[in-house]
């Protein structure tokens, strides 16, 4: 599994609302995820495919607090990638979704994948995620 060291530039936008389900609040949460994730050699497979899962971030990187979440949706896209050479490289994520936790949290999981090569690292990724929730 991929692991998150650390959030950089998250930004959460939080607004009252009337909306389905008895919602009173939309969040809508960007940033960046630092994961320093480096493909590993598969028998018979040129892509790594990873798990990757982490609780969406407050402004200072904690945990958001979001009520009663009732729906969310998420995008997750590759942001800062190296190659130390010219070879064949590729980097991207397979699927995204935003579940609710146990609690006023919600997590996004993703399937991260990268071509071999032991000259590439995907740094970070970003995600943008909406939630519709009850405070």
């Amino acid at each position: 599994m991929a692991q998150v060291f650390f959030f950089d530039k998250v930004k959460v936008l939080q607004m009252g609302i009337t909306g389905p389900q008895g919602a009173n609040q939309l969040f809508i949460v960007t940033g960046v995820a630092a994961i320093n994730f480096q493909p590993t050699l598969q028998p018979g497979n040129d892509w790594t495919r990873v798990p990757l899962g982490f609780l969406v971030p407050d402004a200072s990187g904690n945990p958001l607090s979001v009520g009663t979440s009732l729906d969310a949706a998420c995008i997750v896209y590759p942001a800062t990638l190296t190659s130390a050479n010219s070879s064949d490289f590729g980097w991207g994520v397979d699927s995204a979704a935003a579940i609710a936790t146990q609690g006023d949290k919600v997590e996004i999981v993703a399937n991260v994948v990268g071509r071999i090569d032991t000259n590439t690292i995907l740094f970070r990724i970003g995600f943008h995620v909406s939630i519709l929730a009850i405070i």
